[in-house]
């Protein structure tokens, strides 16, 4: 096919404001037996230089059963079946995020395990033993990633969605075999916010208590199960209504990067009914 895919407008915005203020977002699942929690925020692109090595970070947090999240959280603390760290790759800045579930009464052990968690990789080193597994098993898996032409085939649009490389996966393991246990805590620290976004999905009233607990500074929002803000008067909730996203507040959007700005005329049609 000829031609070329439509310009992203997404890639406009370069950068981003970091919270300065923990929210968290609460929404009323009445009945709930369990909370489903997510901790994560904005990163990286995709073509980024420093993706693997933060993905090697990562890893070392939750990257699977010799994570340190499924290794304390799961296995020591007995508070979910499982939890991980991932990335979401974009063009522009992607996000990364921890999941998990936990029971409705260890909620807020769950929050205060995980922050702890992302305080750590923040402030410490890895241990040598997690640096070589996660090293071990970034290299070693790689040609299970591409057996099949399937796989192979993900592997080509990868490249061509993010425009990487065309040698990208042909030097993959040596640019893994580059990152450096100093880097570890380096990319932790740049992309694992301390003041992180965070969802929790339960029951507010057994949930909200625990919360207020352990994560005495935070600002509640809370929403129902549609999604819709119930906190009449909060500011937080304008950016979360149905309609806001179609209202001129958001005309401001462009404005933080102008290279975002090409949809504007698309605006103009719209004023002249």
């Amino acid at each position: 096919m000829e031609g070329q895919a439509p310009v992203n407008p997404l890639n406009g915005f370069k950068d981003y404001k970091l919270p300065t203020k923990l929210v968290i977002h609460l929404v009323d699942r009445p009945g709930s037996a369990q909370s489903e929690v997510r901790i994560g925020n904005l990163a990286l692109a995709r073509k980024h230089p420093d993706w693997i090595r933060f993905d090697m970070a990562s890893r070392i947090l939750g990257g699977g059963s010799t994570g340190r999240l499924f290794l304390d959280v799961r296995e020591e603390k007995g508070l979910t079946y499982g939890v991980y760290s991932q990335m979401e790759p974009g063009q522009a800045p992607g996000t990364w995020t921890i999941w998990t579930k936990t029971k409705t009464k260890t909620t807020g052990e769950m929050l205060t395990a995980l922050f702890g968690h992302i305080k750590k990789m923040r402030d410490e080193e890895p241990t040598q033993k997690e640096y070589d597994e996660v090293l071990t098993q970034a290299v070693g898996s790689f040609p299970l990633g591409i057996e099949t032409a399937d796989q192979i085939a993900g592997r080509v649009r990868t490249i061509l969605t993010f425009g990487l490389p065309q040698d990208y996966w042909k030097t993959y393991r040596d640019e893994v075999r580059k990152v450096q246990i100093t880097d570890i805590k380096t990319m932790a620290r740049k992309y694992m916010h301390e003041i992180p976004v965070v969802v929790v999905v339960g029951r507010a009233d057994k949930v909200e208590p625990q919360i207020k607990e352990v994560l005495p500074g935070a600002t509640i929002v809370h929403y129902n199960t549609d999604l819709e803000c119930t906190d009449k008067g909060n500011p937080l909730c304008a950016a979360n209504q149905p309609k806001a996203a179609l209202a001129p507040a958001s005309a401001p959007a462009p404005a933080a990067a102008p290279v975002a700005a090409a949809p504007a005329p698309a605006a103009a049609p719209a004023a002249k009914k």
